[in-house]
């Protein structure tokens, strides 16, 4: 199953590089958990759990209302078993004037059956890696 994971998710940030965010829309399983890393949480007024597809859009319309303009693409994905490890790469321009950002972060997808159960954000590779038992 993982290789059809990684597959779904390169699916996925194909289309989140061309500015679709909500192509992962139809891949979320109905109890979904999307979690937001610490570094990203401060932006979004804190960290939360949001649950569900619609906790999905909450969290997503909450990030995207951040930004004048935001593009992710990723860089590399990492086959953890039920879990795939996105590197991914941002820019990004804060809504309420500042500069361009540029970072590289990681999440981590769970997936069941096809269907995304899980999403984290963290804030760097070895953290992510960590998280689903592997070393950085």
């Amino acid at each position: 199953m993982s290789r059809e994971n990684l597959e779904l998710m390169r699916g996925v940030y194909d289309q989140l590089a061309r500015g679709d965010f909500w192509a992962l829309a139809p891949l979320l399983d109905d109890a979904v958990e999307w979690e937001w890393g610490r570094g990203y949480a401060s932006l979004v007024g804190g960290p939360k759990t949001y649950r569900g597809p619609k906790g999905v859009a909450a969290a997503t319309k909450e990030w995207l209302a951040v930004w004048e303009w935001f593009t992710i693409e990723a860089d590399e994905f990492i086959d953890a078993g039920e879990h795939v490890v996105v590197l991914t790469r941002y820019r990004a321009w804060p809504r309420h004037g500042g500069r361009e950002l540029s970072e590289q972060a990681a999440e981590v997808w769970t997936l069941r059956e096809g269907k995304i159960v899980r999403q984290r954000s963290y804030n760097d590779r070895a953290e992510a890696l960590e998280a689903v038992g592997l070393s950085g």
